[in-house]
């Protein structure tokens, strides 16, 4: 039987000798990062887009009171000194402030 089994079996090698006995044998800290960096990772895209759509929810929220308020002048006249340019009122302000 042993004879027969070698006979049709002889046209038949074995070449992946060395894929098996890399995979029975511990593999090295080189190969383990290799796996690690070649890990293929899968991201569901409907969780991934519901998160990123309440954060943009939420921090369109949170901005929206804050309104930028501005201040009109009665005064709109400025003053350049020394290279600066300063409201007059705010400048006459200040002169008087530290004339006192």
């Amino acid at each position: 039987m042993k004879k027969q089994l070698d006979k049709e079996l002889e046209h038949l090698r074995f070449t992946k000798q060395r894929n098996v006995i890399d995979q029975i044998s511990k593999p090295t800290w080189k190969q383990r990062l290799n796996s690690l960096w070649h890990k293929e990772i899968e991201i569901p895209l409907l969780p991934v887009a519901a998160v990123g759509m309440l954060i943009v929810l939420l921090a369109s929220l949170t901005f929206a009171d804050n309104e930028i308020s501005y201040t009109t002048r009665d005064s709109k006249e400025t003053i350049k000194i020394g290279g600066n340019v300063y409201w007059k009122e705010d400048y006459e302000k200040l002169v008087k402030k530290y004339e006192n």
